[in-house]
């Protein structure tokens, strides 16, 4: 399973994934069936921080990396979508912004991710804000990377 991961980065690469200092995002298109709610806010409805994607699904969801998995991924789920909208990850690492990757979310629902490739030096306290257009915090999810 761990041979697919480099196959998986390369393809999120070529299909237009954001890289930056080797941080990876990409967009899983909605469901064709999903309704929208009635309203015509932004409705986050989850947020998995997880080792890996896999068939653009979250893997072994953790608050624990350990620096051997390489990768840690913010996966976030839109239960409403109204409209093609901007959103942003801001990774943090001991409080200082390390990336800000920003991805689309369509209508009427959306899940989209993006990741970081893990080194040594990255042990400590991290934590990810999903940050809307207009730029309120719509959650902060926290984790840590060990040894």
């Amino acid at each position: 399973m761990r041979k697919n991961i480099p196959v998986m980065l390369i393809v999120i690469f070529l299909l237009g994934g954001a890289v930056f200092f080797g941080m990876n995002a990409y967009a899983v298109e909605g469901s064709e069936n999903a309704q929208p709610a009635a309203n015509d806010k932004l409705v986050l409805s989850e947020v998995i921080m997880c080792e890996k994607i896999v068939n653009e699904l979250p893997q072994n969801p953790s608050v624990v990396f350990p620096v051997s998995v390489k990768n840690a991924y913010c996966y976030t789920v839109f239960g409403n979508v109204p409209e093609k909208t901007d959103i942003w990850h801001r990774w943090y690492r001991r409080d200082k912004l390390v990336t800000k990757i920003k991805l689309v979310v369509e209508p009427p629902r959306w899940a989209t991710y993006s990741g970081i490739h893990i080194r040594e030096s990255d042990k400590g306290p991290w934590r990810v804000e999903v940050i809307d257009q207009e730029g309120n915090v719509l959650t902060v999810k926290r984790f840590s990377i060990s040894e």
